[in-house]
């Protein structure tokens, strides 16, 4: 599995709203900003911080800051039918991919994951 894109797939609606690099003038560390996207556009209520250094590619930090009641599950888009939308991890999605690995294995071995760690049908 592709845990080092795994932080992306936490259960919210982000938006990525900047980038900053860590010192300025010598960068060790690049900091990506999220704020939370909600039905009437974005909030600053609750945000989200990511630390990534570009040397390590596989470590990241993750840091939530604000009130994380805000943040409720609406539809995607142009939904026609009011089913919140859960993106699904990009781990599963190649899993799914791989001829070998079958829709039944895969849903017998995510059992205890979370929504977006599972896969829902065989179209994915």
């Amino acid at each position: 599995m592709c845990v080092a894109e795994h932080w992306r797939y936490d259960g919210y609606r982000w938006k990525q709203v900047g980038q900053s690099r860590i010192p300025r003038k010598n960068p060790q560390m690049t900091k990506l900003h999220y704020h939370i996207h909600q039905p009437t556009g974005l909030s600053k209520e609750f945000r989200k911080y990511v630390y990534k250094v570009p040397a390590h590619s596989n470590v990241v930090v993750v840091q939530y800051i604000g009130n994380e009641t805000v943040a409720v599950d609406f539809p995607h888009g142009n939904a026609k039918r009011h089913v919140n939308f859960v993106p699904t991890a990009k781990s599963v999605t190649d899993q799914m991919s791989n001829k070998t690995t079958k829709l039944c294995d895969l849903r017998i071995n995510t059992v205890n994951e979370p929504e977006q760690y599972q896969p829902r049908n065989t179209n994915q």
